[in-house]
């Protein structure tokens, strides 16, 4: 009875052994998906370079004295001023993405990129070279910084040199950080209001609804005086 008993247990630890050695995500996805039209907004998050800071009474309070700040931190969803973002996996890894904006504005983006790197909760995607724009193209879509801070998990800063009469000539790599939540894919959103202050002067970024995951090591970028407001929003991939 015991060596039965160890044998069907052996048997079991087995069938479930098999059963996780699963693919991942990235191997058995093909076709084309895109976003859908609401995205899920978590509760709006504020560092300085010794704290993160959560409590929403504090946020608010902050937030009511930067005259600076044009945006709204509010929780549950949203369906306004949102991107459509759709991406083709193909064969071998590789994706085609193209972002549109939908607020009226005919603003288009896109490239083709290789997945290169996946852990259980993300998809890592980037162009296999840079791009080349001059300064005056404009923003950059799957931008991942604000100034001199990475806000973003992949660094996209643009580093420019100065190009005689063609003006200053800049480089940088197109990138996208796609989730993976209870087996779905979702485009991570990242608005974002930052202030930094130095010795003699201040500066402000802010950007709404950046296709960009928050970077988990955000406090060590930040210095004395640096305060940052940042809330993730996260829109949900389907299959069409």
């Amino acid at each position: 009875m015991k060596k039965s008993l160890f044998f069907a247990m052996v048997i079991l630890f087995t069938a479930c052994k098999n059963s996780d050695t699963r693919p991942t995500i990235s191997t058995i996805l093909q076709g084309d998906y895109q976003t859908i039209t609401t995205a899920e907004l978590e509760q709006p998050v504020m560092f300085t370079s010794s704290e993160k800071i959560t409590d929403q009474a504090r946020i608010k309070e902050y937030i009511s004295r930067r005259k600076t700040n044009v945006f709204n931190f509010t929780s549950g969803t949203e369906t306004s001023n949102l991107p459509v973002i759709s991406i083709a996996f193909k064969a071998e890894k590789k994706v085609s993405i193209r972002q549109q904006q939908n607020n009226g504005i005919a603003a288009i983006y896109q490239f083709n990129g290789n997945i290169y790197r996946q852990d259980d909760a993300d998809i890592y995607i980037k162009k296999p070279i840079p791009d080349t724009l001059s300064y005056a193209t404009g923003t950059i879509i799957f931008g991942g910084s604000g100034g001199s801070i990475t806000l973003g998990k992949i660094d996209t800063r643009m580093t420019c040199v100065q190009a005689g009469y063609h003006g200053t000539i800049c480089t940088y790599t197109p990138s996208l950080v796609l989730n993976i939540k209870k087996g779905s894919l979702y485009v991570p959103l990242l608005t974002y209001d930052v202030y930094q202050r130095r010795e003699f002067s201040m500066s402000t970024y802010t950007a709404t609804n950046q296709p960009v995951s928050l970077n988990p090591d955000i406090i060590s970028e930040l210095t004395s005086g640096d305060t940052v407001v940042v809330q993730q929003k996260y829109l949900k991939l389907e299959k069409k």
